[in-house]
């Protein structure tokens, strides 16, 4: 079987139609707006009683609080703010508590730790309650608010 040649190429190939540009959900003037994640990190970060410790305590707990971890997670529209972020342990998505969190979804669903969009593709994490360790509350329920304060959340829960 003799093998047929390429048509020669005479000039280069053009696009019909220019490329459109669309534009990602979670980026751009809208959201840049809001708050800058350098500011989010900082009030997580000075939020009160923390001393610089992991808020999550998982079992693969390494101690020390080193990442800014999404509640609503920023691939969705997550915003940089305190109420949207726990302070965890570990190096990425992969060890300590941060990894634990991406690594087991459906538990750390139950504790707030992630919390996913409702209906229009929106969710206030200051409504929703978090079971992180404080030191003035200890292991507890929680709201967090958007200038890194905590609140205790009083609704009795099964266990």
């Amino acid at each position: 079987m003799k093998r047929s040649a390429l048509p020669k190429r005479t000039a280069p190939l053009r696009r019909g139609t220019p490329l459109r540009r669309t534009p990602f959900p979670n980026r751009g003037p809208a959201r840049r707006a809001q708050i800058a994640p350098a500011a989010g990190k900082k009030l997580v970060r000075l939020r009160p009683g923390l001393g610089g410790l992991c808020e999550v305590r998982s079992p693969w707990c390494q101690g020390r609080g080193t990442q800014f971890s999404h509640r609503w997670h920023q691939g969705q529209g997550g915003p940089w703010t305190a109420s949207n972020g726990v302070r965890a342990c570990g190096l990425g998505n992969a060890a300590g508590c941060h990894g634990w969190i991406h690594q087991r979804p459906v538990e750390a669903e139950k504790l707030g730790l992630i919390v996913r969009p409702g209906p229009g593709g929106k969710a206030d994490t200051t409504l929703i309650p978090v079971k992180i360790h404080t030191v003035q509350y200890g292991y507890a329920w929680v709201f967090l608010d958007d200038k890194g304060g905590v609140v205790p959340d009083t609704t009795p829960r099964v266990p």
